[in-house]
């Protein structure tokens, strides 16, 4: 009896094997797959996978200092064409959040080109240091309480003052690339729209480059060290003009600037309520593109 259990054992171990053998090794995976090119997460959330999931509207932006910023495209539909529209949407809203897509869409239809941008989210600890009165972009120094422990936490060896002067470069670097892009395609004066946090930088682009003279801004926020030097850094900036679009509930916030502004003496800022949810989504994108199309023509009839 034990050798014929023996037996059968072995045979069942040489089927076993033998079917172990005939399974097809795994395929690497080809070529084609794995040269197929990805976006690079610099500005925004969600931006990985933008050239897979957009292939037509995506676009790798050249960075000054090398890299690429991953941006989507909305080529006028219209011949001619009215203009380009750089959009830089809220921090930590990519270019393809349900907002840009519906407004650049709008746009497109219209005859504006559009370049969509994300905004990267500020780490926390360099969140802190932005929601700090303290030091604009060619302000006075900042306070320094508390800074040091924020410095050795999350950035990395960098003073407080270079963390903050990097974060506003890298997304100054994206709106330069933009708008590179946009006179390449035969824009002059591309228009440029900030979203929430996304409208100071915008600012900032105007006036460290000069050449844009039209700023939207859609509900907008503005840093402390920002909001505090306002007025002054328009007054500085001539010859621009300022639509901000504000949602009904953040109306007395936009009134209170809008009286500083006007005090200042720009005469370039206008104002006007949205019913729309603050943050914008895909649902307020219409109701801001006509706002901004409407301006538009006036500014330039």
């Amino acid at each position: 009896m034990s050798v014929w259990v023996g037996c059968i054992v072995g045979l069942l171990w040489a089927v076993t094997a033998q079917a172990q053998s005939s399974e097809p090794p795994a395929q690497p995976q080809s070529q084609s797959a794995q040269s197929q090119p990805r976006a690079v997460a610099h500005a925004g959330s969600g931006e990985v996978g933008l050239a897979g999931e957009f292939p037509d509207r995506y676009r790798g932006l050249d960075l000054e200092e090398g890299g690429q910023v991953p941006a989507l495209y909305f080529a006028a539909q219209t011949v001619p064409a009215k203009g380009a529209i750089v959009l830089l949407s809220d921090a930590g809203q990519g270019a393809a959040s349900e907002f840009a897509q519906g407004l650049g869409r709008r746009l497109s239809d219209s005859g504006w080109a559009v370049v969509s941008l994300g905004l990267e989210t500020p780490a926390s600890g360099l969140e802190r240091l932005l929601e700090e009165p303290g030091k604009a972009p060619g302000g006075a120094d900042p306070a320094k309480s508390g800074k040091e422990s924020v410095m050795i936490d999350v950035m990395k060896g960098k003073s407080p003052d270079d963390a903050v002067a990097a974060y506003r470069t890298r997304v100054l670097q994206a709106l330069t690339a933009a708008l590179t892009f946009a006179s390449d395609e035969g824009y002059s004066r591309p228009v440029l729209v900030g979203v929430g946090y996304g409208a100071g930088h915008v600012l900032e682009q105007a006036v460290a480059q000069p050449g844009t003279s039209t700023l939207v801004w859609v509900a907008p926020d503005f840093y402390p060290a920002d909001a505090s030097v306002l007025p002054e850094t328009l007054s500085g900036a001539g010859g621009l003009s300022v639509l901000e679009l504000s949602p009904g509930e953040r109306m007395d916030e936009a009134r209170r600037r809008s009286v500083a502004v006007r005090k200042s003496g720009f005469p370039g800022y206008s104002l006007q309520p949205v019913a729309m949810a603050s943050p914008p989504g895909e649902a307020s994108a219409h109701a801001v593109a006509n706002r901004i199309l409407a301006w538009l023509a006036k500014q330039n009839p």
